[in-house]
């Protein structure tokens, strides 16, 4: 039999690896939890919330159409599909981050991270404001041919389109950057339109004209892009 005092040493030396043991699975554990919990949730697109399980952290990146804010602080921010066939309403709660409506514009480009919902007629994500993020300006995301397909999304709304400055008889158009499609051009009294011919950036408002039952664009600048 070995002597109490060796007996002892090896017990302390047993009790000693099994907390060593215990502290790496905790130290283990811990990273792995962290590493979850800093996961980024998948990027989706406007239409591919619909399919979507209620609950879920997604991204979702689309064309901004409508905003809102309340009293309290709230902002909702309804986006639609780059394609213009699906919509989500963002409900972001407000946070210390700068209000959506000093960095976001119509048309802009942005991406939403927040949880999935849906009520009775649409889908929602709930987030808050600082899990917004710009990812394009909406005179690099709107096109004549996207607002001809899609003009009742952004009836009455005032944003910043390119399109080629083109006349035709008295009138003016629009044309998409193909060239095959275009909107009306109307101008204020004064405005310039030196740029005939050119690639041009317009503030523009998207109005119907309901004697003719067309679309227009009521300019209210234009330049010449870079």
């Amino acid at each position: 039999m070995n002597p109490p005092s060796i007996q002892s040493s090896c017990v302390d030396a047993q009790s000693h690896r099994t907390r060593i043991a215990c502290l790496l699975l905790v130290v283990t554990l811990s990273s792995a939890l962290l590493a979850a919990s800093a996961a980024v949730p998948p990027t989706v697109e406007v239409k591919d919330c619909l399919a979507v399980e209620e609950g879920t952290p997604v991204r979702v990146v689309g064309v901004v159409t409508a905003h809102h804010s309340y009293d309290s602080g709230t902002e909702v921010v309804t986006m639609v599909d780059r394609c213009g066939g699906a919509e989500v309403r963002a409900i972001c709660s407000p946070t210390r981050a700068p209000a959506l409506c000093t960095l976001l514009s119509i048309g802009d480009l942005i991406r939403v991270e927040g949880g999935v919902a849906r009520d009775a007629s649409s889908t929602i994500v709930f987030a808050s404001r600082d899990k917004v993020s710009l990812l394009c300006h909406s005179e690099f995301v709107l096109s004549v041919e996207f607002l001809c397909d899609h003009w009742r999304l952004f009836e009455f709304d005032r944003f910043n389109v390119t399109g080629g400055l083109e006349r035709s008889g008295d009138s003016l158009f629009l044309r998409s950057l193909s060239n095959d499609r275009g909107i009306s051009l109307r101008l204020p009294n004064g405005l310039s339109t030196g740029l005939m011919g050119e690639t041009v950036l317009v503030d523009c408002t998207l109005l119907v004209d309901l004697q003719s039952m067309t679309i227009f664009l009521q300019a209210w600048s234009l330049h010449a892009t870079p």
